[in-house]
């Protein structure tokens, strides 16, 4: 079975990869805190497998034209594929809509998002990797292209739930950095997970 050890503050979570799906299972918990060992053991039960969607890198700071040469990254981080069209990327007052017939997401596969004006043969931005899917959306991306202050970003699906979120900080001050993060398994809310990148890799 798999195991685990993590340290956590103040009420924060972490993720368990390995369990098996769509099953109950019989989970040994063991923690240290200030109150000393405890044990427990605990019936939880997995779902069915499941892609996930994570935001995973954003350049809102483009050297070359903005908003145009914006884009934010998607990684499909489950274990299944999931289809894309219905998903739209939210910031402060924005909503930007995939297009219909955006496709499927295989797992491990990333989605780089762009705006209409995207140029594909921009010589000033790192440009998406070609093995990644790129879809273009029909207008810019969020209210009026993405803050080089720094908002937050929220990907949620046709019925508006949220399925990831992206930090107004570290905020993308230098142009031509991105904002990554550490890894698809870090968690939304983790600050330490996300960082200024000075090489930005899109669909990699």
């Amino acid at each position: 079975a798999p195991s685990a050890v993590e340290v956590t503050r103040d009420g924060s979570s972490f993720i368990v990869r390995g369990l098996e799906p769509a099953a109950t299972l019989d989970v040994v918990v063991e923690t240290l805190s200030a109150k000393g060992w405890q044990l427990e053991n605990e019936l939880i039960h997995t779902l069915p497998p499941a892609p996930h969607f994570v935001i995973n890198e954003v350049l809102a700071n483009a050297v070359g034209e903005e908003p145009e040469q914006e884009w934010v990254e998607l990684v499909n981080d489950g274990s299944v594929a999931g289809l894309l069209d219905g998903f739209a990327l939210e910031d402060i007052g924005g909503h930007t809509a995939f297009p219909d017939g955006s496709g499927w997401l295989e797992p491990g596969a990333f989605v780089v998002l762009v705006g209409v004006g995207f140029d594909e043969e921009s010589r000033y931005d790192v440009l998406p990797d070609p093995s990644a899917l790129l879809v273009r959306a029909e207008d810019k991306l969020g209210k009026n292209g993405l803050s080089n202050s720094g908002e937050p970003l929220k990907l949620v699906d046709l019925e508006g739930k949220v399925l990831s979120r992206f930090p107004a900080e570290p905020k993308p001050s230098k142009a031509g950095f991105s904002v990554a993060r550490s890894s698809p398994a870090a968690l939304d809310d983790d600050p330490t997970a996300f960082a200024l990148v000075e090489v930005p890799t899109p669909g990699l």
